[in-house]
């Protein structure tokens, strides 16, 4: 990395630390003084152990991937809403069901995904309930998709922070078709 006055540079990198172990260490500087043909002559910075929040990132991204692999192993479709009703999640599997991709819902209402007004309408109002009542609301919904009329019992649940708010509602749709 070559540094300037600017910019300076901020990396990460392993360090093994002569005993077999490793370690990951941040450093962070720049130039702050130069001569009269401009070589640097003179620099700053400091370098600090990030073992812990590399660990912590390490911890996550595993979570998040098993997280990922249980949702995937669901035959059930699952979403999660923000209070305005955009998709912030949509399971794989949405797709066999609507014939748009998950990465299509996303940030998305379903007014905005075209979906039949009256069909809003019926998500809209599921979506609201966990909101305003902060416990989790149950119904079903009758669909027309690539595969075919399928009936849904869709149970969405509130996500509820330290305050007592609710930030968003997880939902999760199961296909009941044949149980009917």
């Amino acid at each position: 990395v070559q540094p300037d006055d600017t910019h300076g540079f901020d990396c990460e990198y392993r360090f093994e630390d002569g005993n077999g172990g490793y370690h990951w260490l941040q450093s962070v500087g720049r130039v702050v003084r130069r001569d009269t043909a401009g070589r640097p002559l003179l620099g700053a910075g400091y370098t600090v152990n990030i073992d812990e929040r590399k660990h912590a990132e390490q911890a996550l991204k595993a979570s998040e991937e098993a997280q990922r692999s249980l949702i995937a192993a669901l035959p059930d479709i699952v979403m999660r809403f923000d209070p305005e009703g955009r998709h912030l999640f949509a399971s794989e599997n949405v797709k066999d069901v609507t014939g748009l991709p998950a990465a299509a819902f996303l940030g998305k209402t379903h007014h905005e995904l075209g979906f039949p007004e009256a069909m809003c309408a019926v998500w809209e109002h599921a979506i609201r309930q966990p909101f305003l009542s902060g416990r989790t609301y149950e119904t079903e919904f009758e669909l027309d998709g690539p595969s075919g009329h399928a009936v849904f019992n869709w149970r969405l649940t509130p996500d509820i922070d330290a305050d007592g708010r609710v930030q968003t509602v997880l939902a999760v749709a199961r296909d009941i078709t044949v149980a009917r």
